[in-house]
């Protein structure tokens, strides 16, 4: 980001992301004093986190801590903040106005995916857990509880655990599947199709954090023809399979695994809840265009 005035001629919108320092605060301040008045543009925060109350056990919980003060006087410098939802938008509209995008999927690199089942090939079944650093601290366990990991060890014979860009310490083991995760997100659904999993699960603590984030697990899982397993919490309110502690987990995982109605039942359900939600279709292209570009009225 510069405020060198020959990127903005011409420029309708400024759109920024993830600036939270002291230098950045100044940048922006400058643009929005002196530039955005100038050349006519506005400018806005695209964020799809709760940025203002990152959880200790997250790794950027330091540095976002430590600019506080900088990210709320951005927040309250720009003309708008994007947010990917309506339970993030809540918690920031004391800053600034807000306007609620919600994530999708793009639909060349996430197609839908004819899965078999382990119930259709007698396989063991697999079950996939998929997500960053960001959800443990120090490779300890954060969204898993001391008796989901313990569970998962105790039936890594039964079931193939897989987890996908990281894992707890205590899940370090020969009998735990690992891949680690991948630099370029175009390649990611590959991946994960190659995987073929059965089962995919989501957990969350709950925090005002979690709660703010988007439902894209439940979008990548549908994808892929399989069942989720969530925390219920508010990202996932609307899936048919949420847990709200360890032994709801296990209990619906082992009638996932043993129960094929029910496996189809889940499935089915969780599709037809956001298939319509799922991809960036020409309608919600528009509606995002439309939200950052509104049309002015023509003068009569």
């Amino acid at each position: 980001m510069t405020n060198s005035a020959v990127y903005y001629q011409g420029l309708n919108l400024l759109q920024v992301q993830r600036i939270a320092t002291k230098d950045q605060l100044g940048v922006i301040s400058v643009i929005k004093k002196n530039l955005a008045p100038k050349y006519g543009f506005k400018i806005t925060y695209d964020i799809d986190d709760l940025i203002t109350d990152i959880p200790e056990y997250n790794q950027t919980h330091d540095y976002y801590t430590e600019n506080q003060d900088s990210i709320k006087k951005i927040l309250e410098t720009v003309d708008c903040i994007m947010c990917s939802t309506a339970e993030l938008a809540k918690h920031l509209s004391k800053f600034n106005k807000t306007k609620v995008i919600q994530n999708r999927l793009f639909k060349p690199i996430w197609r839908m995916y004819n899965h078999k089942s382990f119930f259709e090939t007698g396989g063991k079944p697999k079950i996939i857990y998929a997500g960053s650093s960001t959800h443990f601290h120090k490779d300890s366990e954060d969204d898993f509880d001391e008796r989901i990991t313990k569970y998962i060890l105790e039936t890594s014979k039964r079931f193939d655990w897989i987890f996908f860009g990281h894992r707890p310490k205590e899940l370090e083991n020969p009998n735990i599947i690992f891949h680690n995760w991948q630099p370029l997100y175009f390649d990611y659904p590959e991946n994960l199709r190659q995987i073929d999993p059965d089962i995919g699960i989501a957990l969350l603590q709950i925090n005002d954090f979690n709660k703010c984030k988007s439902n894209l697990k439940a979008l990548e899982y549908a994808t892929l023809g399989i069942p989720g397993v969530y925390s219920n919490i508010t990202p996932y309110q609307y899936t048919s399979c949420k847990v709200s502690n360890s032994d709801q987990f296990i209990e619906r995982i082992e009638k996932l695994t043993s129960d094929q109605d029910y496996y189809e039942k889940i499935k089915n359900k969780d599709y037809n809840m956001i298939k319509d939600n799922l991809y960036w279709d020409d309608k919600y292209i528009k509606f995002y265009l439309d939200s950052y570009f509104k049309k002015k009225k023509k003068k009569k």
